[in-house]
């Protein structure tokens, strides 16, 4: 089995996913040594959940359609303005929340990786949405120890 050493950690605003950045192979049981060397990633991520959970609190006072994650989203091409197709946006979309999902991985320290997903409540600029990455980066990175 292969796969990359990592966690997630859900917020009532949020999802992060940060892992190692590589991808390991491993013969035998690996739920062991995934398991073993996740630790660190799931420590990294609850000692950055009250941060996390301000940041998107604020997001929220400061503008932005971010709305609650755990509620039923659409996935629809057209959700970043910038990718233009506002008709076909405009045909598929039923009128739910959308969701972003935004890799970090070029602001994290050693090739870490990291996923941000978010609801919002209507079409946005992607622009926008990753500097909201950067700034989840940017907490993430007051968190980390250097076993990570």
């Amino acid at each position: 089995m292969s796969g990359e050493a990592g966690a997630s950690i859900d917020g009532d605003l949020y999802r992060i996913t940060i892992g190692s950045g590589v991808s390991i192979g491993v013969a035998g049981e690996p739920g062991d040594y995934f398991a073993r060397e996740s630790v660190p990633f799931r420590a990294w991520l609850e000692r950055a959940k009250p941060a996390l959970d301000a940041l998107f609190v604020q997001l929220v006072a400061e503008g932005e359609p971010i709305v609650r994650f755990g509620q039923k989203f659409e996935e629809i091409w057209g959700t970043f303005v910038e990718d233009g197709d506002s008709k076909g946006f405009a045909r598929y979309h039923r009128g739910g929340p959308l969701i972003v999902r935004l890799s970090g991985d070029r602001h994290m320290a050693k090739h870490q990786s990291l996923d941000v997903s978010f609801l919002v409540q209507r079409r946005v600029e992607r622009s926008r949405m990753e500097a909201i990455v950067a700034r989840v980066a940017d907490v993430l990175r007051e968190y980390t120890v250097a076993a990570v």
